[in-house]
């Protein structure tokens, strides 16, 4: 919902402050700028404080300053609050790797795609809430309206559990059993006896646990020092050897998929549904004309189709695949707006128009879905809620720049279609890129540490050899020396824990969980839910 309504908001300002193309465009921008910067802090917080106390953090933000937003007296005011809602609203990143953490191997990318139908209904639900309200009662009232959801994310808060995954990495094993044993009883479940037992690990592992520090005066300085010390040695894994290129094509991916969507999102007020008709502003207050808000309704229920249209590929074609393909067909579908054709008209409104930013938002939606699921199985889970968040601040980078491809490009390039030529090139390049990443991990277990992260892309294997080539050296790269290091310790991690008899519950392969006791039935439970 807070991205659909960035739609209406910079109009909206435009029109009662008396805006320029490059305000408006601005305005949007801090949204982005916000969220640019809060995408790594609550990844930060997650990792070093917990996925739940980050998700209620972030959401406590985003509500009060989004309710401040509805009141601001001016652009200036408006451009500060809208940066401070963008900084709370990549938390919800929190609450996906949580789910993702709780979810079976089978399943796992299913419920990453799934769970994008909450945005989808959201999105929806902004359009719906702008036809009724906008004209009549302004944006104040509608910026209201759009923050009252956070407000029972706040509310249903308590119900929502720690991740017992985390909870091992941390080396709290305690708190993981009283998890699980709340899981098992809302799930009307049996306990299996047994006790968890923290993540095996050596002194250099990058999961080695930490021990308790008593509680007391300086106590949160030296948490918050500790946490930026997490911060730099994540980045350092993510440059590092083993992962370096996987993050820097995910990095432009995202980059270019946010640039994409919410270039598509912003161009929906811009372009011409109704032939021959205007938006107007009356007495400082955007009026769009009907059929533009039927044709924004509609476009926007592209969404829908979209995330079931991801559930399928996803699952058919591998995570891979099933992005890249969506991004070309972007720009397949553009095409016909570039030309200009805009196809008969019915009810008032231009047929091929509606078509084409129906089919585009189908697209980049699935794509986007795709990209959330495929990025978090690439990271272990002591970086993974970070990874997700440095990408999701890079795909912010991209979502700042958009309206100025969207708004300025289309009023002041020569071309008044070179907003769609800009996104359909871009779709290409990225649909293109996506293929340099390692194997698909459809169906395989998640990584807990970086000594587990055994597959690089092909190019940086070429790379690697070919840079040791040159120098002459006769030994194994550093990323080969750690990769077998790192597949020694899994498989030695993998005979344990068969030893344990843990064959599995519902198909969950036993090789994704945290290490258990060798009796064992505690791990089937495990391997039950995450």
């Amino acid at each position: 919902m807070e991205v659909m309504i960035l739609s209406y908001l910079g109009p909206s300002a435009r029109c009662e402050w008396g805006l320029t193309a490059a305000q408006e465009s601005t305005l949007t921008s801090m949204v982005f700028l916000g969220m640019t910067l809060g995408a790594p802090v609550w990844g930060m917080v997650s990792d070093t404080w917990g996925r739940k106390t980050s998700f209620g953090l972030a959401t406590l933000f985003a509500t009060v300053f989004g309710f401040a937003t509805a009141a601001a007296p001016n652009f200036a005011a408006m451009a500060v609050f809208r940066t401070l809602v963008g900084f709370g609203i990549p938390g919800a990143v929190v609450a996906f790797n949580l789910l993702l953490e709780l979810t079976p191997t089978r399943l796992r990318g299913m419920f990453a795609v799934g769970i994008e139908g909450f945005w989808t209904i959201g999105t929806i639900l902004q359009a719906g809430f702008a036809f009724g309200l906008l004209n009549k009662y302004g944006w104040r009232l509608l910026v209201v309206v759009s923050t009252i959801p956070y407000v029972v994310l706040l509310l249903l808060l308590p119900l929502v559990p720690e991740s017992p995954r985390y909870l091992l990495v941390k080396g709290k094993t305690e708190q993981a059993q009283a998890v699980l044993k709340k899981v098992m009883r809302v799930s009307r479940a049996d306990m299996p006896e047994g006790q968890l037992q923290p993540l095996l690990a050596g002194d250099d592992s990058s999961c080695k646990v930490a021990e308790d520090e008593p509680k007391g005066c300086g106590w949160l300085l030296r948490k918050l020092a500790a946490s930026a010390g997490n911060v730099w040695l994540a980045l350092k894994q993510m440059l590092g050897p083993r992962l370096w290129m996987t993050t820097l094509t995910l990095v432009f991916t995202w980059m270019v998929a946010a640039f994409v969507y919410y270039g598509l999102v912003t161009l929906l007020t811009h372009v011409d549904f109704v032939k021959g008709a205007s938006k107007q502003c009356i007495n400082g207050k955007l009026v769009l004309p009907r059929e533009d808000l039927v044709g924004i309704l509609i476009t926007s229920s592209a969404e829908v189709p979209g995330l079931l249209f991801s559930l399928v590929i996803v699952a058919c074609l591998g995570r891979k695949l099933a992005f890249a393909l969506p991004m070309v067909a972007i720009a397949v579908v553009l095409v016909p707006l570039m030309a200009g054709a805009t196809g008969p008209v019915v009810g008032g409104i231009q047929v091929g128009v509606v078509v084409c930013m129906y089919l585009s938002r189908f697209f980049i939606y699935s794509s986007f879905n795709i990209l959330w699921a495929m990025t978090p199985e690439y990271y272990p889970t002591s970086i993974r809620n970070f990874g997700l968040g440095v990408n999701n601040a890079f795909s912010r980078i991209g979502g700042l720049l958009s309206p100025f491809a969207a708004v300025n490009a289309r009023q002041d390039a020569a071309w008044h279609a070179a907003p769609e030529a800009i996104f359909a090139a871009l779709s290409l390049v990225a649909g293109a890129a996506v293929l340099l990443l390692p194997p698909d991990k459809k169906g395989k277990a998640l990584d807990d540490c970086i000594e587990d992260v055994t597959e690089v892309p092909e190019l940086q294997r070429r790379v690697s050899s070919l840079v040791h080539s040159r120098a002459g050296s006769s030994g194994s790269s550093s990323w080969q020396q750690g990769a077998a290091a790192g597949a020694g310790q899994q498989q030695q991690q993998q005979q344990q824990r068969a030893a344990g008899g843990a064959a599995g519950v519902g198909g969950v392969a036993a090789d994704e969980q945290p290490q258990l006791t060798e009796q064992g039935s505690e791990q089937a439970l495990l391997q039950r839910i995450m």
